[in-house]
């Protein structure tokens, strides 16, 4: 065969490929942007306490719609006071990238850590705003105290100079089926028993957490002491691995199998390991975690 025709043939197949690949991701873009979660699929709710000087709560987005829909992985928040005015607060979020779909009826949760706080509002009142991929109406949600009641109170003016800070964790994949890319069947997934994720703070020192199977909770006992966690027995909760927590948080831990275990923290303080070291006291955190089995 005459080189030039091999040139042709060489020519014409890339064009071919790179046609073939240009029109998949052209089709993908208009998948995901077709199934991406609009505010009218999602609900949004929360609940904060004071940990520490700070907020620190648990936000759910459940699907209230009969479609699946995607979630990118790091929540787009800010907070608004009650007449839509957005706070002057950093956000941070220690989420990895990528996507994930959200079945119907479905739902997942995220951690929050509110610091800092210098500002005026008229009251305790404070929203939360979720914006989700190009949607140009955001969800809209007020935080509630512990227990669902009014919000009691805000974070602690640390440093007037500074900025508050509002810190994000990823969303919680018990409750997320993420997507493989050559299919598009996971539209049609079932919706699963949410699982619930809650804050452990000092506040709980002593005190008895219930959970069941495939639940979890963030452990932020604050970065004021160096902690060194021990758990007994173990194989009822676990550490979950390779994920980023918040500043001031030792991790998040999920209920694995039924049984009670008891999480012991001590705090030391940082001027321990100084030299010479420091006379202030060690402290000591111990709360009972009572996993039952997951319902069917």
């Amino acid at each position: 065969m005459p080189k030039f025709k091999q040139i042709l043939i060489v020519i014409g197949l890339a064009a071919v490929v790179i046609f073939a690949v240009t029109a998949f991701l052209s089709v993908q873009s208009l998948f995901r942007e077709k199934i991406t979660c609009a505010p009218s699929q999602l609900k949004l709710s929360s609940s904060m306490q004071g940990a520490t000087g700070a907020l620190a709560g648990v936000v759910t987005v459940t699907n209230v719609s009969s479609s699946s829909c995607f979630l990118g992985s790091s929540p787009n928040l800010s907070l608004i006071d009650s007449n839509d005015a957005e706070l002057p607060v950093s956000v941070t979020s220690s989420a990895p990238a990528g996507e994930y779909l959200l079945a119907p009826g479905g739902s997942t949760s995220f951690f929050l850590v509110w610091r800092n706080w210098c500002g005026q509002l008229g009251s305790n009142s404070v929203n939360l705003r979720l914006s989700v991929g190009m949607a140009s109406t955001p969800v809209i949600a007020p935080i509630r105290g512990a227990g669902g009641g009014p919000l009691t109170g805000l974070p602690r003016c640390d440093d007037p100079s500074a900025s508050s800070t509002l810190s994000i964790g990823p969303f919680n994949p018990s409750t997320l089926t993420k997507p493989t890319p050559t299919s598009t069947e996971t539209t049609s997934t079932s919706a699963q028993s949410p699982a619930t994720s809650t804050v452990v703070t000092l506040s709980d020192n002593n005190q008895t957490t219930n959970l069941k199977v495939g639940d979890s909770f963030l452990l932020n006992l604050g970065d004021t002491y160096n902690w060194r966690i021990s758990i007994s027995p173990s194989g009822i909760i676990s550490r979950r691995v390779n994920v980023m927590v918040i500043r001031g948080a030792q991790g998040i831990y999920d209920a694995v199998s039924p049984g009670t275990t008891t999480l012991n923290a001590v705090g030391d303080p940082f001027c321990l390991s100084s030299k010479p070291p420091c006379a202030t006291p060690s402290i000591n955190f111990n709360i009972k975690v009572i996993v039952k089995a997951a319902q069917k």
